[in-house]
């Protein structure tokens, strides 16, 4: 099926203004650009920024786009990268390597994670959610949990974390795992965690598609991504990461039965409360500072969001400059 999808895509072609796709094809490309990540055709076409697009680009538009060289974009090893850009192909081999070794951490961790009550999706966000990260990077993950369960679901995640020294610090970064985006089931909509302004949020927009789900319980990320169906507004045709089925969690029988019971203990309207006020208690200085003060810190009881060093407006201003430059 998934062959019979990119045959017919490959197909399909349009009529276009003259600048608006090579635009829309430079914007793509100087995104990832600013993290050193070159891409492939295919992954132009699947990441397109289609904002200004009046219609569906076909992928061979987006080919064309690339083989005419528009703005100084050249070809290097299967790669497409900006004028004076291609030292990065051989940098994105590099932290596609590393990446495969933190995503079989990634999983390995999870799958205890998974047992946690009320956990019901765990996914890979940032920059190893495209594969694109440092040695020394941490782990990001990103979780929904159940309704009205949030502080009982990051109390026993953190926990875990926190009793095997796997949670970050300021000296040990490598490997660790980092748990500062939490949802529940009743606000999978992220729309409004946008940052405001004249333009999109680009980087939230692309992190929101680029989020690898490693353990899904009840099919949660096919809601999550109906849910947040305002992303195709900005990006391209394919939507989407799913990732290859080695890399999946599952419980079944046993383990899934052992997890309803510790849900069935820990299901109290006493234990929410109680872990909410544990947890309020331990919150660093910093982020009880800027708690809802904007969308870089968000604190309720269907959304923890812990982003005190939130870059996505100097993410969007970069990209905004490049763009306006061609």
């Amino acid at each position: 099926m998934q062959t019979s999808l990119s045959a017919t895509l490959r197909d399909i072609s349009f009529d276009f203004d003259a600048d608006e796709l090579p635009r829309a094809v430079f914007q793509t490309v100087a995104y990832f650009s600013m993290f050193d990540f070159p891409l492939t055709a295919w992954e132009v076409y699947r990441y397109l920024w289609r904002e200004h697009l009046k219609k569906e680009a076909g992928f061979l538009d987006v080919q064309r786009v690339l083989d005419s060289g528009r703005y100084g974009i050249a070809a290097h090893e299967g790669f497409y990268v900006l004028p004076g850009r291609g030292e990065i192909v051989a940098l994105r081999k590099q932290r596609a390597a590393i990446a495969e070794k933190k995503y079989r951490r990634a999983r390995r961790i999870t799958s205890f994670l998974s047992f946690c009550p009320f956990v019901r999706l765990i996914a890979v966000s940032n920059s190893l959610a495209y594969s694109n990260v440092r040695e020394d990077s941490d782990i990001d993950l990103f979780i929904i949990t159940a309704k009205d369960k949030i502080w009982t679901a990051r109390f026993f995640t953190a926990g875990f974390l926190k009793l095997f020294g796997l949670r970050p610090t300021p000296a040990r970064k490598r490997d660790m795992i980092c748990l500062n985006f939490f949802v529940s089931e009743d606000a999978l909509n992220l729309k409004n965690l946008r940052k405001s302004g004249h333009a999109p949020d680009v980087y939230f927009t692309y992190w929101v598609r680029q989020l690898v789900p490693l353990y899904d319980e009840g099919d949660v990320f096919s809601r999550f991504a109906q849910s947040n169906g305002w992303v195709e507004n900005y990006i391209g045709a394919v939507s989407g990461c799913w990732p290859n089925v080695r890399r999946r969690i599952h419980l079944r029988g046993a383990s899934q039965l052992l997890k309803q019971g510790i849900e069935l203990l820990a299901g109290a309207r006493a234990v929410e409360r109680l872990c909410k006020k544990f947890q309020l208690r331990k919150l660093p200085h910093a982020i009880a500072e800027k708690a809802n003060r904007s969308t870089d810190v968000v604190i309720s009881d269907s959304v923890l969001k812990f982003h005190e060093r939130d870059r996505r407006n100097e993410y969007r201003e970069k990209w905004e400059a490049r763009s306006r430059n061609i």
